[in-house]
C-alpha cells in the first residue's frame, strides 16, 4: 500500500501516472467511485468511510462537480486547469492532450457540438504569443493534415 502522506517522489510519479491511465474508470462516477478507486486500484491507505453522512454525500456527488471546485491557489499560479484560466490571457499556453484524436478540434473544430472541442478551444485561447499542444502520438496522416497551416511540429521521445 502506498502512504499518501510520506510519500517519496518517485511514488508520487506512479501515482500521477495510475490516475491519469484510470481516469476514464472514475471521472464519470461519483465521489464513492473515485474513493474505491483509489483504495482498491491504487492501494492507498485511506480512512476507512463509516458515517452515513459522509458515505451519502460521496454517493451523491460526483467526481467532475468535486473536482470542478477544488482551488488551486490565487490567481498567480503558473499552472492552472482550464477551467481556472478561463478569461484570463498568458503569454504562454501548454496544452496536454490525451488522445491523438482530439487535435480534431483544430482541424474540423465543432464548438456548438462538442463539448471538448469548447473547452480544448477555451484552453488555446488563453495565448498571447506562443501556444504549445503536446499530444502522445501523431501519425504522418494528421501530421500532413497541419501541411501549410501555421503551426511548427516538434517531436520530442
Amino acid at each position: 500500500q502506498l502512504d499518501i502522506i510520506n510519500r517519496d517522489r518517485s511514488q508520487t510519479i506512479v501515482v500521477l501516472r495510475c490516475l491519469l491511465n484510470g481516469y476514464k474508470d472514475y471521472k464519470d462516477g461519483n465521489l464513492m467511485d473515485f474513493y474505491n478507486f483509489l483504495v482498491s486500484d491504487l492501494h492507498i491507505k485511506m480512512p476507512m468511510i463509516k458515517r452515513k453522512t459522509i458515505k451519502d454525500f460521496y454517493v451523491n456527488h460526483t467526481y467532475v462537480n468535486a473536482a470542478l471546485g477544488v482551488k488551486y491557489g490565487d490567481s498567480n499560479d503558473k499552472h492552472k486547469t482550464i477551467h481556472k484560466s478561463k478569461g484570463e490571457e498568458f503569454d504562454n499556453v501548454f496544452v496536454i492532450l490525451k488522445d491523438e484524436d482530439d487535435i480534431e478540434f483544430l482541424l474540423s473544430p465543432d464548438l456548438n457540438g462538442n463539448n471538448a472541442h469548447r473547452v480544448y478551444y477555451v484552453a488555446a485561447s488563453r495565448a498571447i504569443k506562443r501556444l504549445f499542444i503536446n499530444l502522445p502520438t501523431l501519425s504522418a496522416e494528421n501530421r500532413a493534415r497541419f501541411e501549410g497551416k501555421p503551426i511548427n511540429i516538434s517531436h520530442v521521445s
